[in-house]
């Protein structure tokens, strides 16, 4: 060997091998984070992929005052006051029924969507279950709701009278039901 000739030492390893074992563990981190990243991201998406718009129902423009007085011109009353309770001797407190026409909120609008198809329905009669979640089905179809509604009945309504109905109240009725308007 000449003279200021580095030796190789024995067990030593080449500095791109040293290092190599450290880029391979941030590159499995770096995977590991997308991945997570983006499960992570498909468990936010998809409880929410099934919820329904939140332009379902159209924001009102009358708003109703619950302390409206019956005794007023601006308060409709319905029902006069009449005392609470089964039975009640009238000396406790009253219940009247005040309408506002002009409301118009989400409740509202489901109300009128419930009403068209329960009118459509009628009163119970002697048809047989084929006929009726035939009539239901119908009723439904050409009802006051948003098409959004209708469109996931027709879809999920299913051919038998026990299948409709349970479609109407899983899409229409039930505290969560996909077509109840959400108060904040």
């Amino acid at each position: 060997m000449k003279t200021g000739e580095k030796t190789p030492e024995a067990n030593s390893t080449p500095p791109a091998r040293r290092s190599g074992w450290r880029l391979r563990i941030l590159a499995g981190l770096a995977v590991l984070i997308v991945l997570s990243a983006a499960i992570a991201g498909l468990l936010l998406y998809f409880p929410s992929a099934d919820a329904p718009p939140d332009d379902l129902w159209a924001e009102g423009s009358y708003t109703a005052d619950p302390e409206c007085d019956p005794s007023t011109p601006d308060c409709e009353v319905l029902l006069a006051p009449v005392p609470a309770g089964h039975g009640s001797d009238g000396t406790g407190p009253a219940i009247s029924l005040v309408a506002y026409p002009e409301l118009d909120d989400p409740i509202a609008q489901w109300g009128l969507c419930m009403d068209t198809v329960f009118t459509c329905l009628g009163p119970p009669d002697d048809a047989n279950a084929t006929e009726r979640a035939t009539r239901l089905r119908a009723c439904v179809a050409q009802a006051e709701c948003p098409q959004a509604c209708l469109d996931r009945y027709a879809g999920q309504a299913g051919g038998d009278l026990d299948a409709a109905v349970d479609a109407f109240e899983r899409i229409f009725v039930a505290e969560d039901a996909w077509c109840t308007p959400q108060q904040d």
